[in-house]
Order: structure tokens, then sequence, then C-alpha cells
């Protein structure tokens, strides 16, 4: 597991300064948690402990992470450690931790070449809303959650970190372009039975953690509210394109693999109806070996092969005469 913290940034509307980050050096699933401040690392931990060992059964065994003080690391002015509790909680549940040495980012690299992608995704979901940079946040959580289904070089096959983590491939329909206006219905306050409006207009700010696959957090403008709802409109016209684009990709990408699958199970049906075809009469691994040796005999008395073999299993015995010649097949190959 890698872990770094990134900060300070704008301070957001609840009070959120940093930001922690999990990377499963298995599957390259991250999770993002906010701090106030850096001392509130180990609370971080312990909800991810949850999250994952708890909920998801995979135990931690080791934790890369910075040399800093919020994770036990180094010693204050007076010699003493920095966050006992770090390491106490660490050692209690059998996790082993690494540091990295002072001034060597690159020990944990995997940790800091995932904050620039974060933070360049993040960057790039404020400034196309163009929302307040106070809802870091929100486009970071929501950033995260796509990153998470989105294909990984790293990973087998390119596998998305959610389908290593879960074992499926993860759903791409209620992907939207965050930011964007929406109006959502059956809510209170909306007028039903009048002529008034029969929902209200908000932004999509993210996914529900709660409630995967369909249900998005939406703040209200009139309310400064948030709401976690499925019943909403989004205008797909003023959807990006490049969702669209990433989708048609995958469902590719897909297709793609099952027809080369299907040609290497052909190609290899071809191979073997070609041996038999070549070969119509085989013997077993000892036969092969005692008609071997016979062969290299006749070989060295200079006597002229032909291509033509009987299978021992008819005849009982192995015998070559002046013509004869052994032909090896892939059949054969299996034996030992």
């Amino acid at each position: 597991m890698h872990v770094d913290i990134a900060g300070p940034f704008v301070e957001s509307d609840t009070g959120y300064k940093y930001a922690i980050s999990f990377t499963c050096g298995k599957t390259q699933y991250t999770h993002v948690y906010f701090l106030r401040a850096k001392s509130e690392a180990l609370g971080a931990l312990m909800n991810y402990v949850s999250d994952t060992w708890i909920k998801l059964k995979m135990p931690i065994h080791k934790i890369m992470l910075d040399n800093a003080g919020e994770f036990g690391g180094g010693l204050s002015g007076e010699g003493e450690e920095i966050q006992p509790e770090f390491k106490l909680f660490c050692k209690s549940v059998g996790i082993e931790l690494n540091y990295s040495d002072p001034g060597n980012q690159a020990q944990n690299g995997k940790a800091e070449r995932k904050w620039r992608t974060i933070k360049d995704g993040t960057r790039v979901y404020l400034a196309h809303s163009k929302r307040p940079v106070k809802d870091w946040t929100h486009a970071m959580k929501a950033y995260t959650y796509t990153l998470n289904r989105m294909p990984c070089r790293t990973n087998l096959m390119w596998k998305s970190p959610f389908e290593m983590l879960h074992g499926k491939k993860p759903e791409l329909k209620h992907l939207r372009k965050w930011g964007m206006p929406c109006v959502v219905t059956q809510l209170s306050g909306v007028d039903k039975t009048n002529w008034g409006p029969k929902g209200r207009e908000g932004f999509f700010m993210g996914y529900a953690a709660s409630h995967a696959n369909g249900s998005y957090v939406v703040y209200m403008p009139d309310t400064k509210r948030y709401v976690v709802s499925r019943n909403i409109k989004i205008d797909e016209g003023h959807c990006d394109a490049v969702i669209k684009s990433a989708q048609m990709t995958i469902g590719r990408l897909e297709k793609f693999e099952a027809q080369a699958d299907e040609l290497s199970d052909t190609a290899d049906q071809s191979d073997a109806a070609q041996t038999d075809e070549l070969n119509p009469q085989t013997g077993t691994a000892d036969e092969i070996t005692e008609a071997g040796k016979l062969f290299s005999e006749g070989a060295k008395a200079g006597k002229k092969p032909r291509t033509s073999f009987t299978s021992a299993t008819k005849i009982g015995k192995i015998k070559l005469t002046d013509d004869d010649i052994i032909i090896w097949t892939k059949k054969i190959a299996k034996s030992p």
C-alpha cells in the first residue's frame, strides 16, 4: 500500500485543507480521504482499514509512506517521536511501515505519480465546469471515482482497478460530466399538482458512495445544500463527448479481445488438423524413443529414408527398414 498526503489546498466549504490517498500496489485502486489537519492521518487510515480490510476481506501487510511526522516518522526537536499513535495502531493490526528517506520522494514514487494524475484531473474538472475552487473536494472525489474505472496500463490486460478489486467489469452508463447543470425531480418542495415546475435545478457534484451505479450528489443553489438522488435529468446535449468516446473505445477493445481469442482457437485447431493429415499414425512416447534409436543406427549405416511410418501398436514392435523415417508431431509433445 502506498500512502501520501497532498496539500494544503484552498479551504473547502466543509473546512478541509488536505487530502490523503491510499493506492493498492496490486490492484492500483485508490481511495482518497479529506483532512482538516495532517494530524487526522490516523483517522483516515482507520477508515481505509474499515473500507478494505473488513468489508472486502483484503488484509494490509505493508505500507510505503513518506518520512513525515504525521505518519510517525522522524523526531521532534526534543528527540521524541511525532504521532506515535500511528505506529502503535499499525503494530497492533500487524501492518509493516516502510518510510522513504528524507528528501527522496522517488522511493514512494507510485503515490507521488498518482497524486499528479489526480491533481491534473481535478484541475480540469474545476476549469471546465467553472465551479468555485472551494468545490475541489467534490471534484477530486468524482475524478478518483472515474479513474478507478478506467483501463490501467500497470494491470494485466489493461484491466481497470475496479475490475482487479471486485473481479467484474465496472458499469459506465451512469458516468456524467462533473459540474454540469441538472434538474432533480421527486424532491420535497416541488409542486406536483399545480402548474408549477416539477423539478428543482442544481449542479451535478459527484457519485453517492452508498448507492453506486446511478445515485448522484447534487448541489441545490436555492437552499445551498447537497442532496442524493437518482431522479435527475441532465442535458445530454451538453455532455462531454470524451465520455461517450471512452465508452465506445472500451466496447471496441472488448470486441477485439473476443475476436482475437476466436482467431487463436481457430489457428490451434487448424494446426492440429494439418498435423493429423501429415502424420495419420503416431506412437506413444516409448515407441517414439525406441524408433528414434533404431533410426539413428540406420542413418549411421548410410541408408536412404522414406516418408512412411507404421505404428507399433499394430505390429507390436517397431522395425525400421533402410527406407524408414520418423516425423515428430505435436501429439507426442504432450508426453514427457
